[in-house]
């Protein structure tokens, strides 16, 4: 058993060094290379990819990876599970296209960005999304089924032909509309490359029925409300910045959330390892147990990124390139705020893996009252402030995970501990 953790750690640590590595380094030369009026406008497109992607999913993935957890060694409800939630995602992604396709071209417009270029900026992203959402759910199969490799293979090969295709554009010849595309080619190799690797696992098998409609719909109703308000909260200091100030400080508040994206990369380690063994577990009292050992780790984590970030702001600063020099205080806010969030995340994922959703609306109320304090505090007027502004809105995401967290724990040990108190009343026997 050690031996096969140990595998699939290393497995995991060396796939994901390569294909988030290349990833990343892609994305940084993006940032070094793009003009900031350019890397303004992706910024923008990149912001409204990642509304699509979120407000398309709706915990479906999660869902996939929670339910075929119980149902992992039966290939046919878990490819039935797959086909149901490629519907749902489809059928929201027909619903948010037409608002998009208003929305996106019109903000481009008010900052002087005319032409035909908005609208095919706006197709490609919802290319983008089309392709990600199957990516997505074919991805959280693998991920269940610890097919870590070919699934590291097809994101080092993605992320490949991005970097390829910005290496041979070269520094100064990236349009906007060139990165958005470059995006599109990874994620069409995504998306074809997962359903090639699950269709050799799921083959032969049936139609979506009405038994994993109706599961997929109890997993992710109490989730809907909350996701959507989620993909809007990740992205609304980027829209307040795109109203209320210049084009340069979209430029750098997009630039330093890609040291944001570097810390994130913590995530895929959760991802694939934590959250898919932490669904797999049938007791609850050693779920409990393995909650609060992997708690402290990512807590220590957290906290040395975050410590980083006031000790070597320089360095991180460094990555991004000359044209964003002098933002060493907005760089280690930008990487304490990815560190908290971070942690977040570690929560949230500890508690779907068990199908636990509930309550997962509070982070609405809980977020508005952010933002409102924020806006009056630190409003997003320039980038030290849009940073600022963040932590207002995100900083009590992470405080209501942990606090749900804690309390679903003691949930558990309850659960656990009131067979042994009936054995002592004499109700029943050992």
């Amino acid at each position: 058993m050690w031996r096969k953790w140990l595998s699939r750690i290393a497995q995991l640590f060396i796939g994901q060094s390569v294909a988030q590595g290349v990833g990343l380094f892609a994305g940084l030369l993006l940032v070094r290379w793009m003009e900031k009026d350019d890397y303004a406008a992706y910024t923008l497109a990149a912001s409204a990819l990642a509304f699509l992607n979120i407000s398309t999913d709706l915990g479906l993935s999660a869902a996939v990876l929670a339910l075929g957890g119980q149902c992992h060694g039966d290939n046919d409800r878990l490819a039935r599970l797959v086909r149901s939630a490629l519907y749902y995602r489809r059928l929201l992604l027909a619903y948010c296209a037409p608002v998009m396709l208003s929305l996106l071209p019109w903000i481009f417009h008010h900052h002087g960005w005319t032409g035909y270029t908005p609208w095919l900026i706006s197709l490609a992203v919802l290319a983008s999304t089309w392709f990600h959402a199957g990516a997505a759910v074919y991805g959280a199969v693998l991920k269940l089924q610890y097919a870590i490799l070919p699934l590291q293979i097809v994101d080092a090969t993605a992320n490949g032909i991005r970097l390829t295709s910005i290496l041979l554009l070269g520094s100064g010849h990236i349009t906007a509309l060139a990165a958005v595309f470059i995006n599109l080619l990874g994620s069409l190799w995504q998306y074809a490359g997962n359903h090639a690797n699950v269709s050799r696992r799921l083959r032969g098998t049936r139609q979506a029925q009405p038994i994993e409609h109706a599961a997929l719909w109890q997993f992710t109703r109490p989730l809907i409300a909350s996701n959507l308000f989620y993909a809007m909260q990740g992205q609304i200091a980027i829209w307040l910045v795109t109203w209320v100030a210049p084009s340069v400080a979209i430029a750098e508040v997009g630039a330093l959330g890609r040291l944001g994206q570097l810390v994130l990369f913590l995530n895929m380690f959760v991802t694939l390892l934590v959250q898919p063994y932490l669904a797999r577990l049938k007791d609850q009292q050693l779920y409990r147990a393995r909650v609060l050992q992997i708690s402290l780790a990512e807590t220590a984590g957290a906290l040395a990124i975050a410590t980083s970030g006031y000790l070597f702001p320089a360095l991180w600063l460094h990555i991004l390139g000359a044209r964003y020099a002098g933002l060493g205080s907005e760089a280690a806010l930008m990487i304490t705020l990815a560190a908290i969030v971070f942690l977040g995340d570690c929560f949230y994922y500890s508690l779907i893996a068990r199908c636990h959703t509930v309550r997962q609306w509070l982070r609405i109320p809980v977020t508005i009252a952010g933002i409102a304090i924020g806006a009056l505090l630190s409003p997003p007027i320039g980038t030290r402030a849009a940073i600022i502004f963040q932590f207002y809105m995100l900083a009590p995401y992470t405080v209501l995970q942990g606090v749900l967290l804690v309390k679903y724990l003691r949930t558990c040990r309850v659960a656990s501990e009131r067979p042994a108190v009936l054995i002592q009343r004499g109700v029943l026997t050992s």
